[in-house]
């Protein structure tokens, strides 16, 4: 495989920040392969093992890109992601993949008929997206010079969401109850900053605080990174074609009139029984993202009461991220 061939790039944020949304939009384009948080599906694959033990101990480097690329090139249902869209790639199927996708996710026996049959026989462009991985956005940002997007959403409009996943016990606590620890090695000067007071917060503060945490090791990595490109969830949600403009053209990407017709109706690329398969086994509408987006970003305003908005602020309001958003988001308090 010639170097030179090949390309691959990489969708980063803190989780329930828009990074699946996102993530379907680049799906989307016909000349893109997609892989849906590899590193968190397939983490107890070996080669996928081998991967985070590189990022994790600081010694991954750019030599590594290919064996990246061809690790995740092939089609998998553990890091796939519908809608599937037409693409210009080839593969020995073109039919069927819905079908065996959510059969192969129940059927680990199938999972290899799900790759011969759907993994691509060329080498096209590939793009990944991952939540809560700034150890992998860290050592890509300073180690390679692939295009990398990082999104950032409010973090009460964060906060909010994480509230709704922990109510229907899809997001059970697990971060929040070793926040003392993580702060402690991800960000001590924070840890110092908040000594003795992590035990009386709420739940809510706790996810305001890991959301702090996360984009403060993020922004401390991307900034100024002529690679990164940062957009903003609810600019997104404005002007959505504008915006996947400016992310296509960081990328190298065109911008399809099969993108368009998806911002426009991301209904029209799945068929009924798909949608209800898929709200069915993500256990309703919290993963989907056939979401109205404009609604969504804007949610937090009347699901937050006006105390917890002013905890969470009075908790970020100082950081990197935060006037970041409010500078170039239009966020407000």
């Amino acid at each position: 495989m010639n170097e030179n061939k090949f390309k691959i790039m990489g969708i980063f944020g803190s989780g329930r920040s828009g990074t699946s949304w996102l993530g379907s939009i680049v799906s989307s384009h016909p000349e893109v392969v997609y892989r849906f948080e590899p590193f968190h599906g397939l983490r107890n694959n070996e080669k996928i093992k081998y991967f985070l033990n590189l990022f994790k101990s600081g010694k991954f480097e750019a030599k590594y890109l290919k064996e990246l690329y061809l690790t995740l090139l092939p089609a998998n249902p553990w890091f796939e992601e519908p809608p599937f869209f037409q693409k210009r790639y080839a593969t020995r199927s073109k039919k069927g993949k819905i079908f065996f996708y959510y059969l192969a996710k129940k059927i680990t026996l199938l999972s290899k008929f799900y790759e011969w049959n759907f993994s691509p026989l060329d080498f096209p462009i590939l793009a990944f997206k991952e939540a809560h991985m700034e150890v992998i956005l860290e050592q890509l940002v300073t180690k390679t010079n692939i295009p990398i997007v990082y999104i950032l959403r409010h973090p009460c409009a964060v906060v909010q969401s994480y509230n709704v996943g922990h109510k229907k016990g899809i997001m059970p606590a697990g971060r929040e109850i070793i926040l003392e620890d993580l702060l402690q090695q991800q960000n001590p000067s924070l840890a110092k900053k908040f000594e003795g007071k992590i035990k009386q917060m709420s739940l809510t503060e706790k996810t305001a605080l890991l959301w702090y945490m996360d984009t403060e090791r993020a922004f401390h990595a991307i900034t100024n990174r002529q690679n990164v490109k940062i957009i903003i969830y609810e600019n997104l949600c404005r002007e959505p074609q504008k915006v996947v403009n400016e992310v296509f053209q960081h990328f190298g990407l065109n911008f399809p009139n099969q993108t368009i017709s998806f911002l426009k109706n991301p209904l029209a690329f799945s068929s009924k029984i798909d949608i209800v398969i898929d709200y069915l086994l993500k256990r309703g509408s919290y993963y989907l993202v056939y979401k109205n987006s404009k609604i969504a970003s804007e949610k937090w305003r009347y699901l937050l009461s006006s105390s917890d908005r002013k905890r969470i602020l009075d908790l970020v309001s100082d950081s990197i991220a935060f006037t970041y958003g409010t500078t170039f988001g239009k966020w407000v308090h």
